[in-house]
């Protein structure tokens, strides 16, 4: 007996009506247009014939009924991280842009990834909690404002059956510290440049600073990271106009930055 078509139908009833789904000559079919939870029947109508015989016979095999449950995982989006590390603004403020691809345009065995969920913690020591669930498989990017620190993040796909995928590696992206002073200011008590404190200062939040004159005695230091000298010593007497040397360790939430040294131009 040799089966030479397969011819295949779908109902969602043992009963019927059964609609004709695949007319092939593969004896086995797998049926992706299906719905995890609900239950389908099928039957299947094979013709052939012996070897030494002409006429078609047709075989009508019994019914059977299945209920698909997907339990497969989708394919993990792979997460990528930029943000302003570049921008020279003075605010705390990080924007981090956060892009990933589709699954589903991606993956060869992922086609029904129907959102994502973001997580996030201030750093890959602390626990990670949901930063954002996005309902859109479309929808590959977003911004997350990082007031005090960049952080760090994963992401996981999610299916139609409630599937998840394997999170993401995580990524951890930079705050971006930023520390600028100035060479001069006049505090001659104008109202103008009176005060000397940074240009830029973005995630500093200590520093140690020392400002010399030019026989290399101390007259100023501070740990403020604003540090808002009004050119005065500590008795409130003010420093002679001239050229003072200082150094500085700015410090962002306890870590080292590199030590800065220059020069102070006081000018009445």
């Amino acid at each position: 007996w040799t089966n030479k078509t397969y011819k295949y139908y779908k109902s969602d009833n043992f009963n019927g009506p059964f609609s004709e789904i695949a007319s092939i000559q593969n004896s086995y079919y797998l049926d992706k247009n299906v719905q995890n939870g609900k239950k389908y029947c099928y039957k299947v109508i094979s013709t052939g014939s012996y070897g030494f015989q002409t006429d078609t016979i047709i075989n009508h095999s019994q019914i059977s009924c299945e209920i698909p449950k997907d339990n497969e995982k989708p394919c993990t989006p792979t997460l990528s991280v930029t943000n302003n590390c570049d921008y020279s603004e003075p605010q705390d403020q990080i924007i981090n842009h956060l892009s990933w691809a589709n699954p589903n345009k991606e993956c060869e065995n992922t086609d029904d990834v129907i959102g994502y969920k973001i997580f996030f913690t201030e750093n890959s020591d602390s626990l990670f909690h949901l930063l954002f669930e996005i309902n859109d498989p479309d929808k590959t990017d977003t911004f997350h404002i990082a007031n005090e620190f960049a952080g760090c993040y994963y992401i996981i796909a999610i299916d139609q059956s409630g599937n998840e995928s394997e999170q993401s590696p995580i990524i951890c992206a930079e705050n971006c510290p930023l520390y600028q002073l100035p060479n001069t200011f006049t505090p001659n008590n104008d109202g103008e440049n009176d005060i000397f404190r940074p240009i830029l200062k973005r995630h500093i939040t200590s520093i140690k600073m020392k400002v010399f004159n030019q026989w290399g005695i101390k007259v100023f230091e501070t740990e403020n990271p604003d540090i808002n000298w009004d050119g005065t010593i500590s008795n409130g007497k003010k420093l002679e106009q001239g050229t003072y040397y200082y150094i500085c360790e700015p410090y962002s939430y306890g870590e080292s930055l590199p030590l800065l040294k220059g020069f102070i131009e006081i000018i009445y």
